[in-house]
């Protein structure tokens, strides 16, 4: 019978995030604010306010067109379009819903556009917070 096997190193090698933290910030040339729901009851009932939890300081933003599921709207399969994010690493937690305000991008159609998160990514080896996230439908 084989041994069971055994590897002399590790997949991923020691100090590989803190090497690689240069490569995904370097592309984070958009301005974003991130701001976070809060409910506030006042005299009509209760009332959301948003907080900053993030910026406006560097990120990234752009469309994501190849992750956006299929849905059915009147019978007719449509890809919504929804964007990929990106903060540094030692940036706050980002939470779903989540709005994004985009203030400066390289893409002149994103600024001023607000986004709302949908879905947050997850990694062992983050070098960077991402996120999923489409247009906010109370965008004015």
């Amino acid at each position: 019978m084989a041994p069971p096997l055994r590897f002399a190193s590790p997949v991923i090698p020691a100090l590989w995030e803190a090497t690689h933290q240069h490569i995904p910030e370097g592309g984070m040339t958009d301005t974003l604010l991130i701001e976070r729901p809060t409910a506030v009851d006042g005299e009509w009932g209760a009332a959301t306010t948003w907080t900053a939890v993030y910026g406006p300081a560097l990120g990234r933003v752009e469309p994501d067109w190849n992750k956006a599921g299929l849905v059915v709207v009147g019978g007719e399969p449509y890809r919504p379009t929804g964007h990929i994010g990106a903060i540094p690493k030692d940036g706050p937690a980002i939470e779903p819903g989540d709005r994004v305000t985009v203030h400066q991008s390289r893409d002149p159609q994103l600024i001023g556009r607000r986004l709302l998160v949908v879905e947050v990514g997850r990694s062992v080896h983050a070098v960077q917070r991402r996120f999923l996230a489409q247009p906010d439908p109370e965008e004015v």
